[in-house]
């Protein structure tokens, strides 16, 4: 034990911080996905995804009226502005709570014309307001938290608020009447209540509620972004959204549970990210980008083998996660896992593209495949039922690999002297073998022998390799030592 805390002790702050971001995040999805089979139980078909279907419009409403200004400006603005943070900060609030007022009197004079198009009660509409102002907040401050790498009081305020909201949801929903406006209602008030001293201190801290400098800056960084947002966000919950309506609301219930068990792994996506984005950023700044693949693969690798290990075990999951009402799901949870691989690819390049404020051409690759998914979802789910939905976000997720890789090459020939970040054969190669396990595994479901065969084989090449895999781990962990903190 004490050889473990003195080792703990000499580890450098930026390695502290991934650390722990990533213990953070384990612990925030690992209560979300004890609670998920209770919320399955006290919920029916319906009900959960008439949430779910709430959750995706609010993802869409939280960009419109914020510009989701922590996933573009916030992090490269506190690189640029080092001088200055605690100002570009507050000045990050105050924009975002105008922008979100401005977007409230809208919501006032056009209620009804929005309650049509969504199909929720105006008092919902409001509370999904207050909701998005709520969850803007929390990203800029979580952001500049790690840009700094201070990791104690991130950490502590996300585990408290993750054992808190679904304690509290629980007991109203077991006790409620209607129990998806219910939950919204309580996740609503528990996140208000946690983030609002955050706001306050900030804005305390910075001491500058306006800037005429910042807010063109952020404006024009990312009101470009805000095709690549939604386009995001169609492909997270364009789904559901278009399953409920073309289908009905229990196949969008099915679908939304095999959809969340699909993205577990992007708590790790986003650990990673959160720990690498502000450490390229820095890369960059320095030129010194050669560092960076080495990471970014090692990276993509232990992504792809947690997915693979959720795709071998996707019936046993389901059984877990839900009653057999909703068994159907285990025909989609591996393509939707496989997704989860090439959205992390393609974040990987979007950090490149964004440091060097391409924001057009980041917004323009994502945006195709937005569009395609919602075609293609449209198309499919007419032929086939809602099972095709997990296909088509797959093939949309590969497409958008694709043109944000030509995009990133083209940044690296017009910034860093035709120094290519990422090698494309490295990537392209590692992604074909990815995809043949994963459909291998998808295809033995029927065939458990054939399954347990695959497991076996899978395990088997991991254990000949192990030396390899460790000096991976280990290659990981030289790299974030050399973290600069700036």
């Amino acid at each position: 034990m004490g050889k473990l805390k003195e080792k703990y002790n000499s580890m450098s702050i930026q390695v502290k911080a991934a650390f722990w971001y990533l213990v953070c995040s384990l612990t925030q999805k690992g209560i979300a996905i004890i609670t998920t089979p209770i919320f399955t139980r006290l919920m029916n078909t319906a009900q959960y995804g008439e949430f779910n279907v709430y959750s995706s419009w609010k993802e869409i409403v939280l960009i419109l009226c914020t510009l989701r200004l922590s996933h573009g400006v916030v992090g490269p603005g506190l690189v640029k502005n080092e001088d200055d943070r605690a100002a570009f900060s507050s000045c990050m609030y105050t924009l975002t709570t105008v922008l979100v007022l401005i977007w409230g009197f809208l919501f006032f004079i056009f209620n009804k014309q929005l309650q049509s198009i969504t199909e929720l009660s105006s008092l919902i509409l409001f509370v999904m307001l207050v909701h998005v102002w709520t969850q803007a907040v929390w990203e800029i401050w979580a952001k500049e938290q790690r840009v700094l790498f201070r990791y104690r009081a991130l950490v502590l305020i996300t585990i408290i608020v993750a054992v808190i909201r679904p304690i509290i949801g629980i007991i109203v929903v077991k006790h409620a009447e209607d129990k998806a406006v219910a939950r919204i209602i309580e996740m609503t008030a528990v996140d208000f209540a946690a983030y609002i001293g955050l706001f306050v201190l900030s804005l305390y801290r910075g001491k500058r509620l306006y800037s005429k400098k910042y807010w063109i800056y952020a404006l024009t960084i990312n009101i470009p972004l805000i095709p690549h947002f939604l386009s995001q966000t169609i492909l997270n919950s364009a789904d559901r959204i278009m399953i409920e309506r073309m289908v009905d609301s229990s196949s969008a219930g099915i679908y939304s549970l095999a959809y969340s068990i699909s993205v577990i792994t992007v708590f790790l996506n986003n650990a990673m990210l959160q720990a690498m984005s502000p450490w390229t950023y820095r890369k960059l700044k320095d030129r010194n980008e050669n560092d960076i693949q080495k990471v970014g693969f090692t990276a993509l690798i232990i992504i792809a083998a947690i997915n693979l290990l959720f795709i071998a075990f996707a019936p046993e999951l389901v059984c877990v996660f839900a009653p057999t009402q909703y068994h159907e799901a285990i025909w989609i949870v591996s393509p939707i896992a496989m997704s989860v691989f090439f959205q992390f690819s393609y974040l990987l390049f979007v950090d490149i593209e964004l440091y060097f404020e391409r924001t057009k051409l980041i917004a323009f690759s994502t945006s195709l495949g937005a569009i395609l998914n919602v075609v293609l979802n449209y198309i499919f789910i007419n032929f086939f039922g809602y099972y095709a939905a997990g296909y088509t976000t797959l093939f949309c997720y590969i497409f958008i690999a694709i043109v944000h890789y030509l995009a990133m090459i083209k940044v690296c020939k017009m910034n860093l002297d035709g120094n290519i970040v990422y090698s494309m054969h490295t990537w392209v190669s590692f992604s074909l073998a990815f995809l043949l396990v994963g459909f291998l595994l998808l295809a033995s479901y029927t065939n458990t022998i054939l399954r347990i065969i695959i497991i076996t084989g899978i395990v088997g090449i991991c254990f000949a390799y192990r030396k390899r895999i460790i000096s991976i781990i280990k290659l990981i962990s030289r790299s974030k030592n050399s973290f600069s903190s700036k």
